[in-house]
């Protein structure tokens, strides 16, 4: 007989068996025979949202909301400086490309949620173009850092080294996107906790910590070098691009050592994106 379970102190997780007690399916169980069954469950609201997702939507629409008004704003003093000088401000056009990335990865997540709590399942497309887009705006926005770090926008403009740098940019933003893909491909999220704990995701985080220790190298030169206001803008600029290369890395660390296992893909995914 079944019934209907409630409770609300704290999650917990059901374990459910399916037996033949009387023996009435040996006839069907023969060799090369299998039992395919399907079970649907829903929560209480009708959802079907596991306890990793059950409440990520509506923080994630609040971000988005919050990364419209942030790229409108922008996008007015791209304007503004493109009319009164009558050249394009750089640095502020990569970082409107870093959060348009941003907006479509957040769009994909929320589209793929939305189905997911109709069918369980969502689209597979959107939640992979979450990953996509979201590792391609970390990567422009790492570049970035990277590029002022030597200099750019602040000892010169015209970029001499660029033949050197394009490529290599290239490369490795198309290298994260294939890891991404092979990681899709090869790993079975549903054995991981968050999108970070399999191989993919860990090569990823070694590639930042990588990416942040030749930014200290390319940042320190000039830093040391920098006088008065440079200077200044120097310290804030290097410890605002540490938290943001370190952020990952530690909301990874903090979520496999303390928080529960169900709660950590909320806790990575809405932190990570918050970021």
């Amino acid at each position: 007989k079944l019934r209907e379970l409630s409770q609300k102190q704290r999650t917990y997780v059901w374990f459910f068996v399916l037996a033949d007690c009387e023996k009435t399916l040996t006839k069907y169980l023969t060799s090369g025979n299998k039992l395919k069954w399907e079970m649907e469950m829903t929560n209480s609201d009708g959802s079907q949202f596991s306890e990793e997702e059950n409440g990520v939507l509506g923080p994630l629409v609040v971000i988005f909301l919050l990364l419209v008004v942030f790229f409108g704003n922008n996008f007015v003093k791209l304007y503004k400086f493109y009319n009164q000088e009558e050249g394009m401000d750089y640095p502020t056009l990569i970082l409107l490309i870093a959060l348009m990335c941003e907006l479509f990865a957040l769009g994909c997540e929320v589209i793929h949620l939305w189905s997911y709590s109709g069918d369980g399942k969502g689209l597979w497309l959107f939640n992979f173009g979450n990953q996509g887009w979201s590792i391609l705006s970390q990567f422009i926005i790492t570049c970035l850092l990277l590029l002022i770090a030597y200099g750019w926008s602040i000892k010169f403009i015209e970029f001499e080294d660029m033949d050197i740098f394009l490529p290599i940019g290239i490369l490795l933003g198309v290298l994260h996107l294939m890891i991404v893909g092979l990681g899709r491909i090869t790993d079975n999220e549903h054995y991981h906790f968050h999108d970070y704990e399999s191989w993919a995701g860990i090569v990823i985080i070694i590639l930042r910590m990588i990416m942040y220790g030749f930014f200290v190298y390319l940042f320190w030169d000039n830093y040391s070098n920098a006088r008065g206001d440079e200077k200044e803008f120097y310290k804030q600029f290097g410890m605002l691009s540490t938290a943001y290369f370190m952020a990952l890395p530690f909301i990874v660390i903090v979520a496999s050592m303390f928080i529960p296992q169900y709660y950590r893909h909320k806790f990575v995914l809405v932190g990570n994106t918050g970021v």
